[in-house]
Formats: C-alpha cells, structure tokens, sequence
C-alpha cells in the first residue's frame, strides 16, 4: 500500500560467488509530489473503510485535480514487474506502466510512466503475458474508479530491423458479464488466445463503512471470458460459467490440448476472506491447486474443475505460483509456488508441482524454509542452454528472512532436484522485506534499444 521500493541482487557467473545488490525507491511522480508536500497525499487500499474513507474516496477527484495530472499517473508502481521489449517495467493496477532503466551494476534510474505514444488510457493490469515466440505482451486492466470495468490490449515489440518502437496492436473495452467491478489481477495467454477473468471478488463501495470494498460475491459466479488474440473487439469473447461463487488470484499457466480444449492451472480460493494481509481462516482448508478446462466446443460453456492431487500428508495451500517464462502459454511440466502461512505475502517454502492435464499431475514435493523463517514469491530463472525447451530445468530462488537471528538471505534450489538444502545462499546487507512480486532478468537482455 505504500510506494515501491525496487530490490535488485545481480549475480555474475563469469566471478563464482560475486553479487551486487541494490535498492530504492521507484521515484514516482506520485512520490516525488507527497515528498515535497511533507506527508501522505492519495487515498491507500487500507483507508478504504469507515466512515472516513467514504470522506477520502470522495475527496480522491478533487486531490487528483490538485496533483494535476489524470488517475492512471497516480500510482506506486508497487506491486510487480516486467520485461517487455529490453525494458522492464514496474506495475500497480491502478496506474500505467512506470519504465526503469537497471544498470550494469544492479542499480537502476526512474524513466516514467509509459503509455505507447499516447494511446494507453486505462489502468494496465499487473500480469501481462509476454509470448517467449514473439515477443508481444497482452494485458488486461480494470477500474473501480473508472469506466469501462475492463480493458483488453496487446503491444508489439520493437523492431531491430525496421526500427519500429513498440506500438499497442489493439485495445479495447469490456463490461463484466454479471456487472459491477471485478478484482481482475491476473491474466493468461495460450498459442492462440487470450483469457480474462470476471472474478467473484468483487468491488463493492456500498460495504466501505463494514471496511469490506474487495470482498467475494456469493451472487457472482466466477467467469472466464476467452477470445483470440487477434480480437479486436469485446463481442469476440466467449464467456464460459462456473456454478459457484469462486475466487482466484493468480495464475500458473495456460496452454492448448490438441483436443480443442484450454487448459488453465491456477489456485483456487473456495472463498475470500483477507483483510488484505491476514487469512482468518486456516488457508488449508480454503485454497487448492485446481485445474480448469475449457472445451471450445461446449456450447453451454461450462467451467470444469479438477482439484490437482496433493500427496502431502495436509493439503498444501499455495499462491504466487510461477514457471519458466519460456513456456508461458504453452505446455510445461513444472510449475512451483509459494506455501501459504495466515499472512498472505510471508511463505514456509516452496511446493513443486508436475503440471499434466491428467491424473499424473500433482504435487511432486514441498521444501520449507525452517522454524521462524519466512520467504517471498518463488523466482524461475531458466538454466542457460537447457531451460528454452525443458519446462523444469530452472533454478528456483527465494528472499527469505530468519526472524531469530534478523537475517536475510537470497537462497537458490536446484529446481529440476528440489530439496532443502539451497544450492546457493547468499548474505543480504540488511533486511529485505517479502514485498509482493518479483521476476528473474538474464542479464544479456537488459541493453536498451537505442
């Protein structure tokens, strides 16, 4: 909820056992406007309850005219990151994407917000999906300040031999199918399509005073909305139904069967019930690794739902999940993610999972991180020369922190062996927080394109 602050450990294989790490602050326009103003400014995710966050939502447009500038420039690029076309990008939902420039020695400058030569208007989400083939990103956005209540788009990459700059492909609006606003934060892509979700979490300013704006609608079935990536328009989406009122967060990945069905791996939240941080429930019983199928030609476009076997003696309740970023949006064998404690952003360890749309797929291992140490998002980085066409030959990293000794270490699992021992566990100067999202960047594609 606050302003982002940018981690960056840079691990150079030509000198064993050298790493730099940097840190700071992503200078904002947002930032720079409440530093010089001496105190907090914009309305937060956590003041929207009471009766003094009805008084802040209601001053939010009046602060906005002040700050002048429009809403998609007022956020903290807090909450994940991307590479897209030799730059990385730096996300919050509520805003357009905040370009930083990563140096050769770990540190990185603040360029601005990017809106693809004038023509992004909307919030962009935060989990685009860059296609590892050719290079284009699809996203998703969504709005409960503006309309329409989602947005669908593409951008392409820039061109070396034409010294085309990347340049939006097609942009169009959406409504939810079920109306009112949903919390869309993630997005999929396979070969051939994109796949929106209309959550059952949805944004409700009626229930501010209860301070329950982001809460599930038993009303609102979970929906998928599916159309081809060359779409350009919101009537070529296709929108498939669960029975059930169900909550996702992120997913793990999509892909195509030759059957003409879509495979989508996810975990799924048989309810929601965070205040943001916390779980009040054990998340045990709340979340399972679910596997949905999508049958192109269903006419009654129907969800189907597979709870993925978990071997583990209690079931395993997991988010954050993540893969080799070389099969996003094909077929992989392996995915890994994050096991939940009751604080949705701190994790035990990191749980392997062998991603087959059949019985064979399930949990393959969990690795914990110890007593009183806690971590954050697993991080792939695919190994050099095999992981660009085997699904699970990555390393596996983590930032964890040993509340006992007030430690932080960067530590790396041999992700094709999983196990406790790390093969690699690296001393961080001070403490790094478990922020939110995180993302590996080899470093021969950081050089900007002039």
């Amino acid at each position: 909820d606050g302003d982002g602050m940018l981690h960056s450990i840079r691990l150079d294989g030509r000198e064993k056992g050298n790493a730099l790490y940097s840190s700071g602050w992503i200078e904002t326009p947002r930032r720079k406007f409440e530093q010089h103003f001496g105190r907090a400014f914009f309305l937060r995710l956590g003041e929207m309850k009471g009766i003094c966050g009805l008084f802040k939502i209601f001053l939010m447009p009046f602060k906005i005219y002040i700050f002048g500038k429009s809403e998609i420039h007022v956020g903290q690029a807090n909450t994940a990151l991307v590479k897209f076309s030799n730059r990385v990008y730096a996300l919050q939902e509520n805003s357009l994407p905040f370009e930083i420039d990563l140096k050769e020695n770990g540190s990185f400058k603040s360029i601005g917000y990017q809106d693809f030569h004038g023509v992004l208007n909307y919030p962009f989400g935060a989990h685009p999906r860059v296609d590892p083939e050719s290079g284009e990103m699809f996203f998703s956005g969504y709005s409960p300040f503006m309309k329409p209540a989602l947005k669908l788009g593409s951008v392409s990459p820039f061109s070396p031999s034409t010294g085309e700059p990347a340049t939006v492909t097609r942009y169009f609006d959406v409504e939810s199918p079920s109306g009112g606003i949903p919390f869309s934060h993630d997005f999929a892509i396979t070969k051939n399509y994109m796949l929106l979700i209309d959550n059952s979490i949805r944004f409700d300013f009626n229930n501010v005073l209860k301070g329950e704006v982001l809460k599930l609608d038993d009303q609102s079935a979970l929906r998928f909305g599916i159309c081809l990536r060359n779409s350009t328009s919101a009537d070529d989406i296709v929108w498939y139904s669960h029975e059930r009122a169900l909550a996702v967060l992120h997913f793990v990945n999509a892909w195509e069967e030759d059957d003409g069905k879509i495979i989508l791996w996810a975990p799924l939240w048989k309810n929601f019930v965070a205040d943001v941080v916390n779980i009040n429930d054990d998340p045990s019983d709340l979340i399972r690794m679910t596997e949905f199928v999508f049958d192109l030609n269903d006419p009654q476009r129907r969800i189907k739902t597979r709870e993925v076997e978990n071997n583990a003696q209690r079931p395993t309740a997991i988010d954050f999940p993540a893969v080799n970023s070389n099969f996003v949006g094909r077929k992989s064998e392996c995915a890994f993610a994050g096991i939940l404690q009751r604080n949705v952003f701190d994790f035990d360890g990191i749980s392997k999972w062998r991603t087959v749309a059949d019985a064979s797929g399930g949990l393959e291992k969990n690795i914990y991180y110890g007593n009183g140490i806690t971590g954050g998002e697993p991080i792939i980085a695919p190994k050099i020369g095999r992981g660009e066409y085997d699904s699970c030959a990555v390393y596996v990293m983590s930032l964890i922190h040993d509340a006992k000794s007030s430690k932080s270490y960067l530590v790396i699992y041999d992700g094709e062996d999983l196990n406790d021992t790390p093969v690699a566990k690296i001393l961080m100067p001070h403490r790094v927080p478990s922020g939110l999202h995180a993302m590996w960047v080899d470093a021969g594609a950081l050089s900007r394109d002039l």
